[in-house]
Parts: C-alpha cells; sequence; structure tokens
C-alpha cells in the first residue's frame, strides 16, 4: 500500500489516499503485460514495464527506493520509543506490585486458617523480670562461681 499526495475517487476496497501496488508478471485488460501495477480499487494502472533478453514479459523480482519512509508511507501516529518504555515499566512494576500483595493476603489467609495467634509482648519494664527466676551462676554450672584449678576436660 502506498501513500498519494491527490486523493482518488474512493473505493470500498482501497483508501482514498492510497493505492496499491501490485509485482508479479501481470496481464492487464485494455494495456497488455506489466511487471507492476497500481490498483486504486476500480483501475489497474500500469506501473513498471520490464522484458528479458528474447524481449519476452520480465518479472520484477526486487524494489528499492532512495526514500524508504517517505514511498510506503504510513498516515497513523505512533507513540514515541520512550512513553512506550515507560508504560511497559509501570506495567511491569504494577504486576509485580499485585503478586507481593497476593502473596501476603494469600500468606494471611493460611495463618488464619492454622489458627496462628502472636504471643503477648512485653512491656519495656518487664524486660529484665526473668532475671531473678533462674540464677545465672546456676545455669553455667556453677562456673562462675568457683574458680577452677585444672583446664577443662574434654
Amino acid at each position: 500500500v502506498l501513500a498519494l499526495t491527490k486523493n482518488h475517487a474512493g473505493s470500498s476496497l482501497v483508501d482514498a489516499n492510497q493505492v496499491l501496488l501490485l509485482t508479479g508478471q501481470l496481464r492487464l485488460p485494455g494495456f497488455g503485460s506489466a511487471s507492476a501495477a497500481l490498483f486504486n480499487g476500480t483501475n489497474f494502472t500500469p506501473f513498471v514495464l520490464t522484458n528479458t533478453a528474447n524481449n519476452g514479459p520480465g518479472t520484477l523480482s526486487q524494489l528499492f527506493v532512495s526514500n524508504p519512509t517517505g514511498f510506503m508511507m504510513n498516515n497513523e501516529h505512533h507513540m514515541a520509543v520512550g512513553f512506550v518504555i515507560l508504560i511497559a515499566l509501570a506495567i511491569s512494576l504494577a504486576l509485580m506490585f499485585l503478586l507481593v500483595v497476593l502473596g501476603v493476603v494469600l500468606e494471611r489467609i493460611r495463618r488464619k486458617r492454622e489458627g496462628y495467634e502472636p504471643l503477648p509482648q512485653q512491656r519495656v519494664m518487664d524486660k529484665h523480670s526473668n532475671v531473678h527466676r533462674i540464677p545465672p551462676a546456676t545455669l553455667l554450672g556453677g562456673a562462675v562461681s568457683e574458680p577452677r584449678d585444672s583446664p577443662p576436660k574434654i
């Protein structure tokens, strides 16, 4: 599909500002043989004529232009690459956030099913209240209060 500078008569097959480029060994009605033709939705117009060395009909195998963006011009507007990258990044971050929130919610549901209850928190004033219950000397086997004359045995 090629863009045009002037519109042609409208057609349901091709937009008024575009034509279709057909390539190959074409037989156009009312003209004969052509290698490429333009189709505007109603009529074929010969575009490229080729011959072989034996003066027979030729074919078109490749096409090159000096300005490919102007040749195959599309009138659609696209977003800038930076905006596309930012949108993709935002979507990926949102999906990661949703996965984390889903994990937290599922863990809370699992804990609730198992009957998890958090331990009661101690007040700051009661931090050393257990020290008086068991003296440290009894925990170490009396090693703190009695000096040893011999090295420890293994």
